[in-house]
């Protein structure tokens, strides 16, 4: 999936929360298993809402200290994305993470994060280098602005659907935090 579609324009630039990288430890370039999770959920960075980053660094964070490779889709196996907009006459929001049925294998953060949503800076390139989140051919590697399919669009991940070596990690994870 790219976000170039013919005629739409793709800004070199994209928003982000403070929260993310004083509470989280998210960083710039993001990871590849960040930028593969925001585009296979289709959802923006600034989308996320900060407790969705929270789980997604934890999840980074645990399978980085077990040696176990990071992949969208066991990650999708264990949380599903919803909307925290409650109005039915669009489907933009924020987006969040919960555990799917019967995968719980940590909590959420706890802290609230009510003040956030005035803590927003743009992240934009420095001098000629190419954007981290730009391909060579010069589409997105994710979504850089909120879009109506975030989260939405994502095929449920079910254990029975993942690979044998995924299969492999949740069952660490779900043994690990059970």
């Amino acid at each position: 999936m790219t976000y170039r579609k013919s005629g739409c324009y793709i800004p070199h630039w994209f928003w982000v929360n403070e929260v993310m990288f004083t509470e989280f430890g998210v960083r710039v370039p993001f990871t590849d298993f960040q930028q593969r999770l925001l585009n296979r959920a289709c959802i923006a960075p600034s989308q996320l809402h900060s407790n969705a980053w929270a789980s997604i660094r934890c999840f980074e964070l645990v399978t980085s200290f077990l040696e176990l490779p990071q992949e969208p889709e066991v990650f999708l196996c264990l949380f599903k994305f919803y909307s925290s907009n409650t109005s039915k006459k669009t489907r933009k929001g924020y987006m969040s993470v919960r555990p799917t049925k019967n995968r719980k294998i940590f909590g959420l953060y706890e802290d609230s994060f009510h003040g956030f949503k005035g803590w927003y800076f743009k992240i934009i390139p420095v001098g000629n280098h190419r954007p981290f989140w730009l391909s060579l051919e010069g589409d997105g590697r994710f979504p850089s602005y909120w879009t109506d399919m975030a989260g939405f669009d994502v095929a449920p991940v079910t254990y029975e659907g993942l690979r044998a070596e995924q299969t492999e990690i949740v069952d660490v994870l779900t043994t690990l935090f059970s």
